[in-house]
């Protein structure tokens, strides 16, 4: 207790009381004083939107994530399949390990029978023409293209058909395209035949069908309609009979002899 200016304590009531009042309002000023002020200002839209972030859920920032490799997936899957320019049929840029070297129409006349994608090891291909001009080395580049297919250990025919045929026609204009290219194999061809005759069927290869030649030196061909399997046929003449009947000087589709040049020829 502070003395009064003459020395003396106080000693009345009235004034311990009023002394008393003055000594606890000057304790809760100064306690006021030490404690942090509350912001009073109104959190603006940012200020609240950050909050709303900061509070979401994990199944928000799951679900956020989800859309984000949804949508890459959806670029990647464009990126990766390529159009065949006269249909407009897009083709996988890879199938059974073996990658997309071009893709073609086979024509009869004005008609649009089928567009056709290419399939080999790409090592093999670009070893050939990564260093030949499309234009300037073209003879030498499709003669390297038809080595390149009968080489490879395994090639890859996709046909998508865009017009009707019959099945009797489907099998009749295949097997002897393969068989003017592998005269002495009368018997495996006669095989192929009935397969892709069988295959096909009644119904015929209707706009939208496709069948799969899968070639390789040890297995002769496997076939399948619609991605179901119709079985194998022949051995290594069969195989590379069929891989020049797209691949040759004389093959049935130009337009895809021209677009694996295109795709691999590096001058």
């Amino acid at each position: 207790v502070h003395p009064h200016r003459d020395g003396k304590s106080p000693s009345h009531p009235s004034q311990l009381s009023q002394l008393a009042q003055l000594t606890q309002t000057t304790s809760q000023s100064a306690i006021s004083n030490r404690r942090p002020k509350r912001s009073t200002t109104i959190p603006t839209t940012n200020t609240r939107t950050m909050m709303r972030s900061r509070s979401a859920s994990p199944q928000s920032a799951v679900m956020v994530m989800f859309r984000t490799v949804a949508t890459l997936l959806m670029f990647v899957a464009v990126a990766t399949a390529a159009k065949d320019k006269a249909t407009g049929l897009s083709f996988p840029d890879k199938l059974g390990g073996n990658k997309l070297w071009g893709t073609g129409v086979r024509t009869k006349g004005p008609i649009k029978v089928y567009a056709v994608g290419a399939y080999g090891p790409d090592a093999n291909i670009k070893k050939r023409l990564a260093d030949l001009s499309a234009k300037s080395d073209k003879k030498k580049a499709l003669s390297e293209l038809s080595k390149a297919a009968t080489d490879s250990s395994s090639m890859t025919f996709l046909l998508k058909f865009t017009f009707p045929v019959s099945a009797e026609k489907v099998a009749a204009s295949i097997s002897d395209s393969v068989a003017t290219r592998y005269p002495s194999g009368s018997a495996e061809i006669a095989q192929f035949k009935n397969v892709l005759c069988d295959g096909v069927g009644e119904k015929g290869a209707k706009k939208g069908t496709t069948i799969q030649f899968d070639c390789s030196k040890r297995g002769g061909i496997k076939v399948a309609l619609d991605g179901k399997s119709l079985g194998a046929v022949g051995g290594k003449g069969l195989s590379q009979a069929l891989c020049k009947v797209y691949t040759d000087e004389k093959a049935v589709s130009p337009a895809l002899r021209l677009s694996c040049l295109a795709n691999f020829c590096g001058l």
